[in-house]
Parts: C-alpha cells; structure tokens; sequence
C-alpha cells in the first residue's frame, strides 16, 4: 500500500513539473512574438494556472502587433476575437 501511495505522489510530482516547463515554454513563445504557438501551448495546458487568462492576453499582443505592422483589416479581425478582455 505504500509503494501504491509513493508511485501516486511521484506521478502528480512529475506531472506538475511537466505543466510548469509547459507553461513556462508557452510564456516565451509569447514573449518572443510566436503567438500563434504561445495561443496552442496554452490552449494545451487547459486550466493550469491562469494559461485561460494568457491565452487572451496572447490573443490582445499578437493583434497589438498586427496593427502596429499597419495590418489593420487583420488587426480589426483579431481584436474583434478579444473583444471581452
């Protein structure tokens, strides 16, 4: 019953670190521009976190960028997906 017990804290260790790197992954494809990716990666860790909230703010730079590239019709678009944030 023991090593049932060990073997269970082990996987939810594991597991936890493994979303923390996930996270921490999807933060710098964000950070680097990569917002398409950086919206899949927190899309892919559902309810971790705040990766719903990231997932907005992602969505709300990458339309920042756009308008900022004089990508207005794609900008209106994407600011038109976050129009709740």
């Amino acid at each position: 019953m023991r090593a049932v017990i060990v073997f269970i804290v082990a996987v939810f260790i594991i597991n936890s670190i493994s979303l923390s790197k996930k996270y921490n992954n999807a933060l710098g494809l964000a950070e680097a521009g990569k917002y398409n990716e950086a919206i899949s990666a927190f899309e892919s860790l559902g309810d971790h976190k705040d990766s719903e909230e990231k997932i907005y703010e992602v969505k709300y730079k990458k339309a920042e960028a756009l308008l900022q590239e004089g990508n207005k019709a794609a900008a209106a678009v994407a600011f038109g997906k976050v129009a709740d944030y």
